[in-house]
């Protein structure tokens, strides 16, 4: 695929001229585009020597699996070539994009927290993508800089915990936890399957969707099937019921669509078989699993292994 020339007539068509707009557009075209390469929680750290130093050319874009390294590199590239300065700024943990427009610096910064290339994809709004000079520095709450999400994720997700809400007290924690994987299975089934969003995309969803209905508290307990070389990766899910245990799994469909769906313990036990894993005490096959609703002690915590992104917690 061109990007470059896809993204210039795209923005010819749009009339934009604004530079800033311009940069707002690309930074929401990238994040509709690319995806967070699940590979670098599961390679060792010459693995992730290799992905740091990936990159992409903008006129022959052959994979759209990216990390925040390769994204900053490659979208230094794109605002080059519409004429707006910029530079990656890089660490050893992470990377990101400053540019200069009108004697203003602007910050871009898709994978960061995994919240934009998020928010992009699910219909939300922008966090990291701010004019940093004037004292508009970002601050842990979200700032809407493109007008080009569409908000109405928002107002659905508001409609399903009013409702969700009032089955709560109707429900024991048990049973309250397993309607809500069954609402979050319906909701992205119905809205979120497309070939845009990635594992990690919608692992993050999932998780912030379990900490809005449930708990700010809530961790659940969740596995991390894969195969690198074949570039497989699946989450798996489980929770305690009615003295037994009920598994819901993320996986790409035949269709190579993710979806999340409920599942039995023999499909479960053919993943155990089949592919490496990462958590997979969370499990506790043949036996009743502790209950999940617990706090933890890190608040950063996500559906992703603990051990391989608290060194990278930024990204």
């Amino acid at each position: 695929m061109n990007l470059l020339a896809v993204l210039k007539e795209e923005v010819q068509q749009l009339q934009l001229t604004d530079k800033v707009k311009i940069k707002d557009y690309l930074y929401y075209r990238t994040g509709m585009l690319f995806n967070y390469d699940p590979l670098w929680a599961f390679v060792d750290e010459s693995g992730r020597e290799e992905l740091r130093n990936k990159r992409f050319d903008i006129e022959n874009i052959t994979d759209f699996n990216a990390t925040c390294y390769s994204w900053s590199y490659m979208f230094v590239d794109l605002l080059l070539a519409f004429c707006i300065p910029a530079r990656v700024i890089k660490t050893q943990d992470h990377a990101l994009v400053e540019s200069y427009i009108n004697g203003e610096t602007y910050i871009s910064d898709l994978m960061i927290k995994y919240q934009d290339i998020k928010r992009i994809k699910f219909g939300m709004e922008t966090c990291y993508n701010f004019q940093k000079t004037h004292n508009r520095l970002i601050a842990d709450e979200c700032n809407a800089e493109s007008n080009n999400v569409n908000y109405e994720t928002k107002e659905v997700l508001n409609q399903i915990k009013t409702k969700l809400d009032f089955l709560r007290v109707k429900s024991d924690l048990e049973e309250y936890v397993y309607l809500v994987f069954k609402t979050i299975e319906t909701f992205m089934n119905g809205n979120f399957s497309k070939s845009n969003i990635g594992y990690v995309e919608g692992l993050k969803f999932i998780y912030d969707l379990l900490q809005t209905f449930i708990s700010e508290d809530y961790r659940p307990s969740n596995v991390h099937f894969f195969h690198n070389d074949k570039k497989i990766f699946i989450e798996v899910y489980a929770i305690a019921r009615k003295e037994d245990i009920c598994y819901f799994v993320y996986k790409q469909n035949e269709d190579n669509l993710y979806e999340l769906k409920e599942i039995s313990k023999e499909e479960v036990e053919f993943y155990v078989s089949n592919y490496s894993s990462m958590r997979a005490y969370n499990l506790s096959l043949g036996r009743k699993v502790p209950k999940t609703y617990v706090k933890e002690n890190s608040s950063r915590s996500i559906c992703i292994d603990r051990e391989s992104y608290e060194t990278q917690r930024k990204l």
